[in-house]
């Protein structure tokens, strides 16, 4: 088959997600912290045969296919696969219109990986893309699957992966100049399939999304969608310190929005309309991969680590140092 001379490589993009978790401390009150996925990789997952870690998922089956950990890096190693049960795909000849299955045993599926890295200092999770595997809110539901498996609904703890925002678009929107004409917002809480119960992700904003929510709760709705709107006129805007701090919030916790558009204008570029949630902080990198071959995970893992921590090719530009940075 004839290729294109980019067609051995493959770009990869990867995302950042602190883990956090409500626990009963005292008297029943739960208190927000890091969440050790470490704890979780030892205490229970190690412990699994393979066919033991299968879980269900959207008519495949994941699983936690392979762990390790750096003990010069401190960080958790981690690879899940995806094994596709209702196989769509199948094998087809270039020269003719001959096709054929893929003639496989009755325990081997076609699969796809996901490679993370969890730095147990700071309870961030670095996560490969890829859409033919598993999605961040599969990765959730497993590890929130294992982690609750033999508890009381009472104690259950819902683990919350929750994106790391770059804070160079906040920066660019609170710039001084900017008029507000509209900001739009709906929350991205989700229901655990598993528990049959909503995690509503937006529970503890603060500030003016906070009081609204409250409003509309008795409603009983998952979710809600919000929008303040200056108007038509011209010289109609926003109060600046009310979107603030509405923009304050959807960085500080992002995976609590599955939408928020901001609308603004200023004398530079005229009226500007981002997506506020595209502002995830992310890297990515270009694999060379020949055709007809997989993407070798250990190879992912290794950028991955070149990615987060220092070393000679990053000259101390690590993700590890800038994310603690904005976590303060």
């Amino acid at each position: 088959m004839p290729a294109n001379k980019d067609d051995d490589l493959k770009t990869v993009r990867f995302f950042y997600y602190r883990l956090m978790v409500e626990r009963n401390i005292v008297d029943g009150k739960r208190d927000r912290m890091m969440f050790d996925l470490s704890e979780w990789s030892s205490n229970i997952m190690a412990d699994l045969t393979m066919v033991q870690r299968n879980f269900p998922y959207g008519g495949d089956e994941i699983r936690l296919q392979s762990q390790s950990f750096d003990e010069v890096a401190r960080l958790l190693l981690l690879r899940f696969n995806r094994l596709t049960v209702e196989q769509s795909s199948f094998i087809a000849n270039f020269k003719d219109q001959s096709e054929k299955d893929f003639d496989l045993p009755e325990d081997e599926y076609i699969a796809n990986d996901v490679s993370c890295i969890f730095d147990i200092q700071n309870g961030v999770l670095m996560v490969q893309r890829n859409i033919k595997s598993l999605s961040i809110n599969a990765i959730s539901e497993y590890i929130n699957h294992f982690w609750n498996l033999n508890r009381r609904e009472e104690d259950e703890e819902i683990v919350q992966f929750e994106p790391i925002a770059s804070p160079d678009v906040f920066r660019q929107v609170k710039r001084n100049g900017n008029k507000y004409k509209k900001i739009s917002v709906k929350t991205g809480n989700k229901y655990y399939e598993v528990k049959k119960k909503g995690l509503y992700r937006s529970a503890h904003l603060g500030g003016l999304l906070e009081k609204a929510i409250d409003v509309v709760k008795p409603s009983g709705n998952l979710n809600f969608e919000f929008q303040l709107d200056a108007g038509r006129s011209s010289d109609s805007f926003l109060d600046e310190a009310s979107v603030h701090e509405i923009l304050d919030s959807i960085q500080n916790h992002p995976s609590a929005f599955s939408k928020a558009y901001v609308k603004y204008e200023n004398d530079v570029e005229g009226i500007e309309v981002l997506n506020l949630l595209n502002a995830l902080l992310s890297d990515s990198y270009q694999f060379k991969n020949p055709p007809k071959s997989r993407l070798r995970y250990d190879v992912v893992l290794d950028q991955m680590k070149a990615f987060y921590i220092p070393n000679e090719n990053n000259n101390g530009q690590d993700r590890r140092t800038f994310i603690n940075k904005l976590l303060g």
